[in-house]
């Protein structure tokens, strides 16, 4: 099947979960072009370069300022396929705006095949926003959009409704990784019957099972968190758990906090000022294999995450990678992370903004013996595999974009756990 792949940015360091299902399209026997506006972060991994995912990808002008850079395409483009650049031409000119951005959304097409692919897969709003003409140039082809979960302010601003309604009426099949964001997407517009649930999978090869585990090592508990350092992260209440505990009492403690972000140069001012120095360490950007190294030597991850603005969480893929690991979660219930996380984990899912929960969670751990935190990594583990296999998901991902599936939003096959009320 030739799949055609839009996304904002690609390589994108940031979302690991795009290299495991290109990787698998790839594995699959499927001919993929990834369509992007540029990447983002390293895109240094054994994934990319195993699967020449970078080889694959097309970059596409995002501004008027970025169309000088694609004039040598244009021009093989306007010898090679004249009909095709007229086609596009004309549906430019009905593009609303300015001039410039209609230059810009012409350029972008002569980027596209000429052949139309069997399918178009966008990933996410801010994409699909970049390609609302995609249906008319290319008719009769499906287009699924994959809803990651809302954008966040700081970084992507806020999107026109109009636009984003465009977007939904276009697109054949919508799909997002929860229930809470289904419900979610109809509030903002989306048709129900267009809506699916697939969550984001995972290559179970990456995380093997006869890895060896230790926990709490001479009593130690040892906390980790990874994200990005902003308010909707969550992570100064964190913080504020680690330095409760500590102050009762519980100095056998550490917390690796695993990311960057606007808020970093506050976060270490608040660990200097609470003498927490000896406790936390901030460990910056990580590859993807240098994380996990840190998560498999830690006792638990704590997703502190609330809802900010537009965002809140949807999957959080760290979630299930950590379960994988054998590693504990402390996550507090926030959007589709209660869909996400099987039942064992629940004594230590907490309602968001609540320090002194998230210090209760801490303490209820630390009473856990390390034979009992090795059988819950273990049941947490097999859970994961159980509902997150990228080789399942991505063919019914395949299979509801063409028309193939039941088209009833049935998440029976993804998980059976209740969202917590």
């Amino acid at each position: 099947m030739n799949i055609a792949i839009i996304s904002q940015y690609y390589p994108a360091s940031y979302r690991p979960g795009f290299d495991t299902e290109f990787a698998q399209f790839v594995r699959d026997g499927h001919d993929i072009a990834i369509y992007s506006s540029g990447s983002m972060g390293s895109a240094d991994n054994e994934t990319i370069a195993r699967f020449k995912l970078d080889q694959r990808t097309i970059n596409y002008p995002n501004t008027v300022r970025d169309v000088p850079k694609y004039l040598g395409r244009i021009v093989t483009s306007l010898v090679r396929r004249p009909s095709f650049c007229l086609r596009a031409a004309g549906l430019a000119r009905r593009v609303q705006g300015s001039t410039r951005r209609r230059i810009t959304e012409w350029a972008r097409m002569l980027v596209l095949p000429e052949h139309a692919p069997d399918l178009w897969l966008i990933h996410n709003l801010t994409s699909a926003i970049a390609f609302t003409w995609l249906d008319r140039l290319y008719p009769g082809v499906p287009i699924g959009l994959y809803y990651h979960g809302p954008e966040v302010p700081r970084y992507t601003g806020e999107l026109s409704p109009a636009e984003v309604q465009t977007v939904f009426d276009e697109c054949d099949v919508v799909f997002t990784n929860t229930r809470f964001m289904m419900q979610h997407l109809v509030e903002r517009g989306c048709a129900p019957a267009k809506l699916r649930v697939v969550p984001g999978g995972f290559d179970f090869e990456k995380f093997p099972q006869g890895l060896p585990r230790t926990f709490r090592p001479n009593g130690r508990l040892r906390l980790i968190s990874a994200g990005r350092l902003s308010e909707e992260k969550g992570m100064q209440f964190a913080l504020e758990a680690v330095r409760d505990v500590i102050r009762e009492g519980m100095r056998d403690v550490s917390f690796t906090i695993v990311g960057e972000g606007h808020l970093r140069r506050s976060l270490e001012q608040f660990v200097r000022d609470n003498a927490l120095s000896d406790h936390v360490r901030f460990l910056g950007t990580l590859s993807s294999n240098e994380l996990f190294r840190e998560v498999a030597n830690a006792d638990a991850l704590i997703l502190p995450s609330i809802v900010f603005g537009n965002f809140i969480e949807n999957q959080a893929r760290i979630v299930q990678e950590t379960l994988l690991l054998r590693t504990t979660v402390i996550t507090t219930m926030v959007g589709g992370v209660p869909e996400s996380i099987p039942d064992a984990m629940r004594p230590f899912a907490i309602p968001p903004e609540d320090s002194a929960a998230l210090a209760m969670a801490i303490r209820r751990l630390a009473e856990v013996s390390p034979d009992d935190l090795a059988k819950l990594g273990d049941a947490s583990r097999d859970w994961v595999r159980k509902h997150y296999d990228i080789r399942t998901i991505n063919d019914r991902l395949l299979q509801m974009t063409l028309g193939h599936a039941d088209p009833a939003p049935d998440t029976r096959w993804v998980t059976e756990v209740p969202a917590l009320q």
